[in-house]
């Protein structure tokens, strides 16, 4: 571990700082000193030693990580609460020892984000909650009317009010029983998941007008009939883009699954694929219903077979042949067909961004470069920083590539939100390892009122090893960098694969 933490390579001794594990103290010491500011801003998050926060706190980069270990005095506390960054007086709106007279100072900034965390405050009175959200309902409703001409401030409200009923309230957790019929669908969905209320305040919550609240009181009813489950489900309105449902909860009988494959409503003939005895041609009848959803759910279910999921590579509807393309059934022979028939299906989208994710020899930049072909602009992080320096940047030190990708990156998000405002339909030819990096560009494209798309190359470790094997004993050129076994193990170890996050997975070898 120290060797790692001494690498020259900046990401390496970043990957230390941000490992969940507890580090020495001499270790942690290091990092928090680093000469690399993405290094200290990871290590801050292992709490650093008591004599190290002023050092931190006059650090831009450590300002607003440092600020939760604080021992916060009343002076320390007024200058974090006026400083100029907006993520630092989030931090301290959030700290438990922030005197009463900032609070309320806080609950009445510009930011929504430092009102949201004033907002989610067990000491915070009713009515200053009260204040805070109208205030950030009222900010969102102007976002709501013009999403596209939208002050920048008002789309965060929106942002916020989503995070706000998705926050834990651990408070409210421990005395649930005052919040049950709160106004905050927040507050009511953890007093429905706390655990601490009678059955009979539970069934009260089940009939809840939030579908997040009813799943929360779903999950916490012990002993619930399945009639009341199924009723639950039918009911439930996921979030957009939440593949979650109440169902997912319940163990429904074998019995009761193929009832629901003649359901009327296709969102429960889809749980008759729960079924571990599906009957073959029950499957097959679910492959070939209706409803694209259910069918893009039969693609994805691994006992069908090969002829069936060949079929539906030819499927009218976009995501049941991509959910066919991506079935680890599919002969390895027919992938890359299936990819050169899933890319040249459809032309260019206006308004449409394509972020390519995953590792070095995954198959993004050719899967990108068939989507220039059908008119999507491609912004390419290796091509920019190729033409810069002219030759493989693997000749590179790590510290000036880094400089240079950093760079690139900047010039090509700028030149990205020019071809937003035109809603020029874009791919993106990056390798987007951190999620934090995806939510940054996904912002962004739906600030302009555009559409992303998250496509995710995944490859097994032997297959990425051999196709950069192959690459690098050849010419050198902007999309055929080399990328060495070591460099490839470091990029996996700093990999955040996207799960949950609306991508699309193409699996490779």
């Amino acid at each position: 571990m120290a060797t790692l933490a001494a690498d020259r390579d900046a990401r390496v001794r970043a990957a230390v700082a941000a490992r969940p594990a507890e580090l020495p103290e001499d270790l942690l010491r290091e990092l928090l000193t680093d000469t690399d500011p993405k290094v200290r801003a990871a290590a801050c998050k292992h709490g650093p030693p008591h004599d190290l926060h002023s050092a931190l706190l006059g650090d831009p980069a450590t300002r607003k990580r440092v600020v939760c270990f604080l021992e916060l005095d009343p002076g320390t506390a007024g200058q974090l609460a006026a400083d100029p960054d907006e993520e630092v007086r989030a931090a301290v709106a959030s700290h438990p020892a922030l005197p009463a007279e900032l609070r309320d100072l806080l609950a009445r900034d510009v930011s929504a984000e430092v009102r949201g965390k004033v907002f989610v405050r067990a000491d915070t009175p009713p009515e200053l909650r009260d204040e805070i959200h109208a205030w950030l309902t009222a900010g969102a409703g102007r976002a709501e009317e013009d999403w596209t001409a939208a002050d920048e401030e008002d789309v965060f409200c929106e942002i916020t009010l989503t995070f706000l009923e998705l926050e834990s309230y651990p408070w409210v957790a421990d005395d649930p029983a005052p919040h049950v019929h709160s106004p905050y669908v927040g507050l009511r969905r953890t007093a429905a998941g706390s655990g601490r209320l009678p059955a009979p305040r539970l069934r009260e919550m089940l009939a809840d007008e939030d579908p997040a609240v009813r799943f929360a009181a779903l999950r916490a009813m012990p002993d619930l009939d399945l009639a009341t489950a199924e009723d639950i489900d039918r009911r439930h309105r996921p979030l957009k883009g939440s593949p979650h449902r109440p169902a997912d909860h319940v163990d429904f009988p074998p019995g009761t699954l193929r009832r629901f494959a003649a359901d009327p409503d296709a969102r429960m003939r889809v749980l008759a694929l729960r079924d571990p005895e599906l009957p073959a041609e029950l499957l097959d009848r679910l492959a070939a219903d209706e409803d694209h959803s259910v069918r893009r759910a039969a693609a994805a279910d691994p006992r069908l077979s090969p002829r069936t999921l060949l079929h539906l590579l030819a499927d009218g509807t976009e995501s049941v042949a991509g959910a066919a393309a991506a079935s680890p059934a599919l002969p390895v022979g027919v992938m890359s067909a299936v990819l050169d028939l899933t890319a040249g299906r459809r032309p260019a989208e206006r308004g449409t961004v394509v972020l390519m994710c995953g590792l070095p020899g995954s198959g993004k930049t050719t899967y990108a470069l068939g989507l220039e072909r059908r008119g999507y602009t491609r912004l390419s992080v290796d091509e920019e920083v190729w033409e810069r320096i002219g030759r493989d940047p693997a000749e590179l030190d790590p510290e000036e590539y880094d400089r240079l990708r950093a760079d690139a990156e900047r010039e090509l998000w700028c030149e990205l939100e020019r071809l937003l405002e035109d809603r020029e339909p874009v791919v993106v030819d990056n390798s987007f390892w951190s999620r934090a990096a995806r939510d940054r560009y996904k912002a962004l494209i739906e600030r302009h009122g555009c559409r992303w798309e998250l496509v995710h190359f995944k490859a097994s470790p032997d297959t990425l090893r051999s196709r950069l094997a192959a690459r690098n004993s050849g010419a050198r050129s902007a999309n055929r960098v080399t990328v060495s076994d070591a460099l490839l193990e470091r990029y996996t170890a700093g990999f955040e694969e996207p799960v949950g996050e609306g991508e699309r997975v193409f699996l490779q070898g």
